[in-house]
């Protein structure tokens, strides 16, 4: 079904549409404008059209895309790939098809939490996240399965369903635990007690999952990678040098999101640091 809802630019003009197979699925699209591209997500039980009153104040300065999500208005109503990760994806592979490497999103709803897994999972890609009406408790609205999934699918929203509360915690294997927890202790001031046991400051904690290709782990043997929050990341940068640890030279900067570094533990595992915004 084609949205009757006619979208055009601050000029009037309409936009322009199309409908091409990504990551499996076809996802109906306008584009306008000229400038930077700039993705809209919209929510639910909504379409594209949701953004007509927004599209003519940006299309002066940015190319804008907005998209209907897999299984609403124009796009293919495929019975699986409504959890976040793979809309995500959807959107990704969109942007490639259309030929822009990097762009801005913004999301609304549950277009919200698509557009903040899209920063999560495609982070160098991702050069600007604006989030509206949705309430991010962390990430679990984001592992979940989406409001528009067949009836016969569970969901943690079905009543009696036990969930998890929380990370309770993390175990790394080491050639010498000794040494290893001593160099959080004194590198990163991680301040475990003799348990192991820490009480950390309160604050969001991402659950996100990768491609198995990717290299954003560093080495390909290590099969996930512990994120810590920081006050000050150039500052913790500079004690880690200091202390004579291996540290990334390069740093990443995200609008909305935060600041990123990394640095590889003894034991070669790369640890990422994230300076909140």
């Amino acid at each position: 079904m084609t949205d009757p809802i006619i979208l055009a630019d601050h000029a009037g003009v309409r936009l322009a549409h199309g409908k091409p197979k990504v990551n499996g699925v076809e996802i109906h699209y306008a584009i306008g404008g000229v400038g930077a591209p700039v993705f809209l997500l919209h929510g639910v039980p909504k379409t594209m059209s949701c953004w007509r009153h927004v599209v003519p104040l940006l299309t002066p300065h940015y190319t804008v895309v907005v998209s209907d999500n897999r299984g609403f208005g124009g796009s293919q109503r495929p019975l699986t790939g409504y959890d976040t990760a793979t809309m995500a994806s959807d959107v990704a592979e969109l942007a490639t098809h259309l030929g822009f490497d990097r762009f801005r999103i913004a999301g609304e709803d549950w277009g919200a939490a698509i557009a903040y897994a899209v920063a999560a999972f495609h982070r160098p890609r991702v050069q600007q996240l604006a989030l509206r009406g949705s309430a991010l408790g962390g990430l679990r609205r984001f592992t979940t399965v989406a409001w528009c999934q067949p009836a016969r699918s569970p969901s943690w929203q079905d009543s009696g369903m036990e969930r998890v509360l929380g990370i309770g915690g993390y175990f790394l294997r080491a050639a010498d635990p000794a040494a290893l927890s001593a160099w959080y202790r004194d590198c990163l001031g991680l301040d475990a007690d003799q348990n192991g046991l820490w009480r950390q400051e309160a604050g969001q904690t991402v659950f996100a999952t990768f491609e198995s290709e990717t290299d954003y782990f560093g080495s390909r043997a290590q099969q996930t990678m512990l994120n810590f929050r920081v006050r000050d990341l150039d500052a913790m940068l500079a004690q880690l040098r200091a202390k004579g640890a291996d540290v990334a030279k390069e740093t990443q900067d995200m609008e909305g999101v935060g600041r990123f570094g990394w640095v590889t533990d003894p034991e070669g595992n790369r640890v990422e640091l994230w300076q909140p915004t």
